[in-house]
């Protein structure tokens, strides 16, 4: 109907205190009767279609905001594409309008059948099309159907609700509003005249896009979808498609038409359905920007049979609610019929982290052991930060304010939940509360976790790695200080090279460090920027590599007193791969200012030699320490160690 109400709409919040209630019971009273249906009603439907609103409920006994909006397509023929248009409500002429709900995406109402609008977190039987969350009042009211152009499709005043002639009655609570003729016949009385065309219904009886048509058409069918509930991330599950023919006469050319949201992946198209872009019945626009249309041609379907097809497909590797609607059967002679809206929540379980790369933006949960542990690397005043990594990859976890409330040791597998973001290049997931940290499983319960050897020329150029724990050998070609860090740079022989940014809050020691040195790093590979650093954590990452030779050194105090008996070690290395066997090492005594007192492991001295012989020393960088004692003699100077060897 269209109705002339010049100022609509406002927002009014109402308190509930009770809980839902899982459905509508009430009897009629004289007080609240059913009002009669209009004398000026047709008698039968019109074939052009039209969206009106056939149904309104503001609440039940102990629950306010169980409430539901109905819309039905009037026309026989075609469904109604409601994209562009809009809902509105207003309490009073004197307060301002609401939105209810703004259809941005192509959104069909079946040719006899509705659409339903159902309060945020309330369940009526049966899956809402589409949710909204303003409050209705039943004593008073108004709703506005817009077009595109915002021009007034329809509208339903009632009670004392804004400006209208001839409003419908007041609501009460478990009694809703229905267009006549109502139930079975259907709901397209349409005189302009809301008293005439709504009466109180004290059975509520809300209808989506899957409902039986009203009034029903000839032959019958019915059409359902099926699919879990919910999946996780990156799983795979089966649309389940069911026709079947309800009438006494077979149903010929019949074909089923669904479109599958582009989120999704169809792993398979079983025999009989082809992939579009494009709804082929009913030339919905752009539909290919967000979905795939599966076309199942049935053929000829007798007298209660039934057909079934399934299309596999797989889920996105993110949290989201897949919804599935404007699914459709069409036949000869018959009045299409449509399914109603099917939800599948993505939610549960891992996203694995290498994935990560190209679901910026979302809310995640990630498992993984920790390769960095908190408050090793500066992440400003008051936050902590550590680093996770499964087989797939690694990722920084960002937590602000989390410095004394979030502890991460390495080697401990971890859960988080947490928003994912880029800072500076580098992808970081940003926790919002500290119990969205989780500890799964001990670091001494948990394997340790393995560095993955790559070449500087990969660590510096290979964006795969960013995040990941990695180990790297080159050749020192810079060792610098800075206020808050180190950083080295490591260069292989071809001449790539990287820096290592070592934090000076991992209390690393880097002084005997000197260019020219070979070494073996390990640390987090990180984007800082457009560059690729590597981020030693511990000592342990920052291993020399000798040559494969046996080497020598020795150790003594820097000064010593006259008579006082002091202690000299030898400490021999083998860097090559295999044993040593027959090994003799040899130490001089020097020739002044110090007198022989004794020697440890079996030395013997020979003339001014001190003189160790070892049947084997393992390889690998294998070690082995004998020692000498000395007292000193002289009473100023130094004393001189001529000659060791090995």
């Amino acid at each position: 109907m269209l109705k002339r109400i010049a100022i609509i709409f406002f927002t009014i919040f109402l308190l509930a205190a009770c809980q839902p209630s899982p459905e509508i019971t009430s009897t009629p009273t004289e007080k609240f009767p059913v009002q009669p249906t209009s004398t000026n009603i047709p008698t039968s439907v019109p074939a052009k279609p039209a969206v009106l609103i056939s149904e309104v409920l503001a609440g039940i006994d102990g629950n306010n905001n169980y409430e539901f909006i109905e819309l039905t397509n009037t026309g026989s023929a075609e469904p109604f594409d409601l994209k562009g248009w809009a809902l509105w409500f207003k309490l009073s002429d004197d307060e301002k309008e609401s939105l209810v709900h703004r259809w941005k995406e192509h959104t069909l109402v079946p040719p006899l059948g509705h659409y339903l609008l159902v309060r945020e977190g309330q369940d009526v039987g049966l899956t809402p099309d589409v949710t909204f969350d303003v409050p209705l009042v039943p004593q008073r009211g108004a709703l506005q159907l817009r077009r595109t152009d915002n021009t007034i499709a329809d509208s339903l005043t009632w009670g004392n609700g804004p400006a209208d002639p001839s409003p419908a009655p007041a609501m009460l609570n478990n009694v809703s509003l229905e267009r006549g003729p109502g139930g079975e016949l259907g709901n397209f009385a349409n005189t302009s005249n809301n008293a005439a065309d709504f009466a109180l219904n004290n059975s509520p009886h809300p209808q989506n896009t899957g409902s039986p048509l009203t009034p029903a058409t000839a032959p019958r069918l019915s059409l359902s979808l099926e699919a879990p509930q919910t999946a996780t991330p990156g799983s795979q599950f089966e649309f389940n498609l069911a026709v079947t023919n309800e009438s006494d006469i077979t149903i010929s050319n019949l074909t089923v038409q669904i479109p599958i949201s582009l989120d999704l992946t169809i792993l398979d198209t079983p025999v009989g359905i082809d992939l579009s872009d494009q709804a082929t019945f009913w030339g919905l626009d752009h539909i290919g920007e967000t979905s795939q249309v599966a076309l199942w041609t049935v053929g000829d379907l007798s007298p209660g049979d039934s057909a079934s097809a399934s299309i596999p497909v797989s889920a996105p590797w993110t949290y989201t609610e897949i919804m599935t609607t404007n699914y459709s059967a069409q036949a000869d002679g018959m009045t299409p019929v449509f399914g109603g809206p099917l939800r599948v929540a993505v939610e549960g379980g891992a996203i694995p982290i290498g994935t990560l790369k190209d679901l910026v933006g979302n809310t995640l949960v990630i498992e993984g052991t920790a390769t960095m542990y908190t408050g090793g690397y500066f992440a400003g005043a008051g936050n902590t930060k550590f680093y996770i990594e499964d087989e797939t990859g690694g990722v920084q976890v960002w937590v602000p304010g989390g410095e004394g409330n979030v502890n991460v040791y390495l080697g401990a597998k971890i859960r988080v939940k947490a928003d994912l973001d880029v800072y500076r290049g580098a992808l970081e997931m940003i926790v919002n509360d500290f119990d969205d940290v989780e500890l799964i499983v001990s670091p001494n319960e948990n394997p340790a976790w393995q560095p993955t050897t790559v070449s500087i020329a990969d660590a510096a150029n290979d964006p795969r790695l960013a995040g990941r724990l990695i180990q790297i050998e080159g050749t020192v070609a810079r060792n610098e200080e800075f206020s808050y860090s180190y950083e080295l740079d490591l260069a292989d022989d071809d001449g790539n090279l990287i820096t290592l940014y070592i934090d000076k809050q991992t209390n690393i020691n880097v002084e005997a460090i000197e260019t020219g040195q070979h070494y073996r790093a390990t640390g987090i590979l990180e984007i800082y920027d457009t560059a690729q650093e590597l981020y030693p954590r511990l000592q342990a990452d920052l291993e020399r590599i000798y040559p494969p030779e046996l080497t020598i050194t020795m150790d003594a105090p820097i000064t010593v007193a006259q008579d006082e008996i002091f202690q000299v070690t030898l400490t021999t290395f083998n860097y090559t791969p295999d044993p040593l066997t027959a090994l003799t090492i040899t130490a001089q005594i020097p020739y002044s200012g110090a007198q022989f007192v004794s020697a440890s492991d079996d030395g013997e001295v020979s003339g001014s030699q001190v003189i160790w012989e070892i049947s084997e020393l393992a390889g690998n960088g294998a070690s082995l320490s004998v020692s000498y004692e000395l007292m000193a003699t002289a009473a100023d100077g130094f004393l001189a160690f001529p000659q060791y060897s090995a």
